[in-house]
């Protein structure tokens, strides 16, 4: 009987130290997991909801293409706008050009920044659509314009007015604002600066591979030819293609995300 007591004991002992064990395992095991899964909340990528991943993702092209737009509006002209003031006969003051390019190269953005205003107000009050869709497509006109100016204060004209007629600094932004959430707010703002970036790459690309065509493809544009009697109108009209293909983007997939307020009608 001492003996098999002992037994049972000595099974007792080793039943409690293995039970021992796995209470210290898991006392060492559940903090451990406690703090990887707090790390995993932490570093968890922001999701976009599944039924409206579409829907956003179009808006966000939208956005995305019209701030594209804008930045290779304002830089396409930086390669040959001297090239381009030379050919007007301004001044033959070398020193004295600098100020005329100076001049031409920044007026779009100086008109837009005083009209910038104004057009919040009107996508306020009219709301973020007809702003847009009217700002890609005078865009696209005053382009063509300036590409076929032939003195410096068309030039001028055309490229402030471009820079007046346009609201999309303003409108765009308020737009991704109202469709953005929590969750896809980081990804669309850096999507809206990534764009600018592109556009800074691909505006002066444009111009200066298509700036004086005559000369640079003189097989394809021969001396003569429409492009070379109007050498800076084949960036600009490639560019307002694209101000048109915006628009016709965002005429299909921008949609209202506010109501307007209603009208007042004086009494």
């Amino acid at each position: 009987m001492r003996a098999g007591h002992r037994d049972i004991d000595g099974d007792s002992i080793h039943l409690a130290t293995q039970t021992d064990d796995l209470v210290t395992q898991h006392v060492h095991v559940e903090p451990v997991r406690a703090v990887a899964a707090t790390r995993s909340r932490r570093c968890r990528c922001p999701e976009l909801p599944a039924d409206t991943d579409r829907v956003f993702l179009k808006k966000l092209a939208v956005v995305a293409l019209v701030q594209l737009n804008d930045t290779i509006l304002i830089t396409q002209i930086f390669p040959y706008a001297p090239f381009m003031v030379k050919s007007f006969g301004v001044t033959s003051d070398e020193d004295a050009l600098g100020n005329y390019v100076g001049l031409l190269a920044s007026v779009f953005a100086l008109s837009g920044a005083l009209s910038a205003i104004a057009w919040g107000k009107v996508s306020d009050r009219i709301g973020r659509r007809p702003v847009v869709l009217f700002g890609q497509f005078s865009s696209a006109v005053c382009t063509v314009l300036f590409g076929f100016s032939q003195s410096f204060a068309q030039a001028l004209i055309f490229r402030a007015l471009a820079g007046l007629v346009n609201g999309n600094v303003g409108a765009i932004k308020a737009y991704l604002s109202e469709i953005t959430t929590e969750k896809t707010q980081a990804m669309a703002f850096s999507i809206f600066a990534l764009c600018y970036g592109i556009g800074s790459i691909i505006g002066p690309m444009i111009g200066g591979l298509l700036a004086e065509p005559s000369k640079a493809y003189p097989a394809t544009f021969p001396k003569g030819s429409f492009f070379d009697r109007h050498p800076f109108a084949l960036p600009c009209m490639v560019i307002a293609g694209l101000c048109i293909f915006a628009f016709a983007f965002a005429f299909r997939y921008l949609h209202e995300e506010r109501q307007s307020p209603p009208l007042r009608v004086p009494s």
